[in-house]
């Protein structure tokens, strides 16, 4: 059986022909700057903020530079997993001097960025969020026009349903581990929130930084949905009390240091354990807190302060 590639799933001389336009790839690479080293990431940026994936999808990096042209049709593409990666848009590039935009991430480095001014393709819009290639970008270059390239790219995989979708699924309580950034994200979608709401349970919580780790319960009446928006929102708990003391002290240090960015950057939330809401469940729960605390000794070397 012969591998499907691009140029078998899409009719790119149909499609230069139409737009009189070539046809050019573009592999998103994240980055870090040299400056301060904060990451970009363009996957977290189709999840979080589709006004800068575009931006930085279409830069120009300055008015002076040129990554399109305005003879081309860009397809637009992110990396998933390693050498996996997803189409995300396609435009016809009408003006590559475009407008200035200003990185939400960075903005006292890159706050006079150029982006291209596009229009969409929407002869492709079928593929968009569903079709994966396998590719690993060639020395430094993540351009592409070479047709001999483009046409022999391997089709890794054409999702059932939109990446963004799938991404959302709730993966049932035995998988729960995320950092701060991917539980905002997936917090809110309909399936978390009620299974995450239908819960007590136990959670422990990791600076990927440090290795110091923080036990918690949660029995409220929003389970442990209603513990962690807490968390994600300001960083601790002010109004969490464990046998009338108050265990959130040094999460609440952390943020009056260092800011609540040092938790979104560095922390980890994953559930150990889950129980029935009711009077049984929350007892087990604080039980089983306790065990785990000193199972992972989180008083003498992690965040609890109790």
């Amino acid at each position: 059986m012969s591998m499907l590639t691009l140029g078998n799933l899409i009719d790119f001389n149909e499609l230069e022909l139409k737009y009189n336009k070539r046809v050019k790839l573009r592999f998103n690479t994240d980055w870090k700057s040299k400056e301060t080293r904060v990451g970009h990431c363009f996957r977290m940026m189709y999840f979080d903020d589709e006004r800068l994936l575009n931006n930085w999808m279409n830069s120009t990096y300055s008015e002076k530079t040129t990554r399109q042209n305005n003879n081309e049709i860009v397809m637009q593409f992110i990396e998933i997993l390693p050498h996996r990666w997803l189409f995300v848009d396609a435009v016809n590039v009408i003006k590559k001097e475009g407008s200035r935009f200003t990185d939400t991430l960075e903005p006292k480095i890159y706050y006079d960025m150029w982006t291209t001014k596009v229009e969409p393709v929407s002869e492709l819009d079928k593929f968009k969020g569903i079709l994966v290639v396998d590719w690993r970008n060639k020395n430094q270059a993540w351009r592409y026009t070479n047709r001999n390239i483009i046409d022999a790219i391997p089709v890794y995989e054409i999702l059932h349903e939109s990446y963004k979708t799938l991404q959302l699924e709730f993966p049932g309580f035995d998988n729960i581990s995320l950092s701060y950034n991917k539980l905002k994200r997936v917090i809110h979608h309909k399936g978390w929130q009620q299974a995450l709401s239908s819960v007590y349970g136990v959670y422990v919580i990791t600076d990927t930084t440090t290795g110091k780790q923080y036990v918690g319960s949660a029995y409220g009446d929003q389970g442990v949905y209603g513990r962690w928006i807490t968390y994600l929102t300001a960083g601790f708990d002010e109004n969490e009390l464990e046998n009338n003391h108050y265990p959130n002290k040094k999460l609440k240090d952390i943020v009056d240091d260092k800011g609540i960015q040092y938790i979104q950057n560095n922390f980890q939330y994953s559930l150990l354990e889950i129980f029935s809401k009711n009077e049984s469940g929350k007892t087990k729960a604080l039980e089983r807190e306790i065990y785990w605390k000193n199972v992972l000794r989180t008083r003498e070397f992690g965040y609890n302060a109790n």
